[in-house]
């Protein structure tokens, strides 16, 4: 089984790598990497319902979407990724593998975690809670397969709950839903890791594992190539990360000078198909122009404010604030 070591924490990159491997590895593989803060959406999950766009555009986090299907993750330099790419075999025995490779290495470094359903690494807090420290997910072309697993050591949980807090009261969406856990980190629920950063600790499961696998050499020119093919046509795309949102609908209402204005919009490949403007206000401006406007827009806030820019708002919603304007129809306005 080869060992390769990811030096690149740039979550477009590492995606696109791990699907080379799946698609032209020969033999098993272990793949180990690290991303920068950045939110990884599930393969069937619509980002709007799943994630705190406004955040992530604050703090100039990438929204990427992944490969495989299960729900949508904080990454950051706190956490490990572990993919199990093989070939061939019985998927039932290959996905206990998989996870047997992860849970194996943590409780032979003193964690008390064990499998809760289908997909989570869980342990028991102080307090007797049980929280989840690493979520997995898998997918599969014809007989080959990715488990992987992406374990929470030290990961800034702050801005986990930032980034992960959607709209659902204003959205309904067909996408696949997450399942929201309780969750927390490694490093604090391990009296022996406590002394130990991340970087010790991936370097531990490194050297760990390099003791049972062969270490790769540097990817070759055609996997390379295929790399930043992947990045440059998928994981670095708009029409990839976003675009493949499942239709839904959102609203939403907020009180103007003008009275109580209430948005409603039809969603589809990442756009908005149609919407409409209702309310009980007294506006000087026609809603249907914003509406006209909006129609076939990127629903993202930089987009909104390009189609809108050349039009005054004040007319239409009694304030000076199109920062205000602007959260109301990104959905964020109570």
């Amino acid at each position: 089984m080869r060992l390769i070591i990811e030096d690149s924490f740039d979550p477009r990159h590492n995606l696109a790598r791990e699907e080379t491997l799946l698609e032209q590895t020969r033999e098993d593989t272990i793949y180990l990497w690290r991303n920068e803060p950045s939110v990884i959406v599930g393969r069937h999950q619509n980002t709007w319902a799943e994630v705190n766009t406004q955040v992530c555009q604050q703090k100039d986090i990438p929204i990427v979407r992944r490969l495989t299907g299960g729900g949508a993750v904080y990454h950051d330099l706190g956490n490990i990724n572990l993919s199990y790419i093989f070939v061939e075999g019985d998927v039932v025995a290959q996905q206990k593998k998989g996870l047997s490779l992860i849970l194996d290495f943590l409780q032979s470094r003193g964690a008390a975690c064990f499998l809760s359903g289908r997909n989570d690494i869980c342990m028991t807090d102080t307090a007797g809670a049980i929280v989840k420290i690493c979520g997995t997910a898998m997918t599969q072309r014809e007989a080959r397969g990715i488990i992987h697993g992406c374990v929470l050591y030290d990961s800034d949980l702050c801005s986990l709950s930032s980034v992960l807090t959607p709209r659902s009261e204003k959205l309904r969406s067909k996408g696949i839903p997450s399942v929201r856990s309780r969750v927390g980190n490694l490093r604090n629920l391990v009296p022996a890791l406590k002394r130990l950063d991340c970087d010790g600790f991936f370097a531990d499961w490194c050297s760990t594992l390099a003791t049972v696998c062969k270490p790769a050499p540097i990817s070759n020119a055609k996997e390379l190539a295929r790399v930043e093919q992947l990045m440059s046509e998928k994981y670095g795309t708009n029409a990839w990360n976003i675009g493949r949102n499942p239709g839904y609908t959102m609203e939403n209402r907020c009180r103007f000078p003008v009275g109580m204005v209430e948005f409603h919009a039809e969603m589809k490949g990442g756009k908005i198909k149609h919407c409409c403007f209702t309310g009980d206000y007294l506006a000087a401006g026609d809603f249907e122009e914003i509406a006209a406007l909006l129609q076939g827009c990127v629903f993202t806030r930089g987009a909104i404010e390009t189609a809108l820019a050349e039009l005054d708002l004040r007319p239409f919603f009694g304030t000076e604030s199109r920062a205000e304007i602007l959260d109301f129809l990104e959905g964020r306005s109570q």
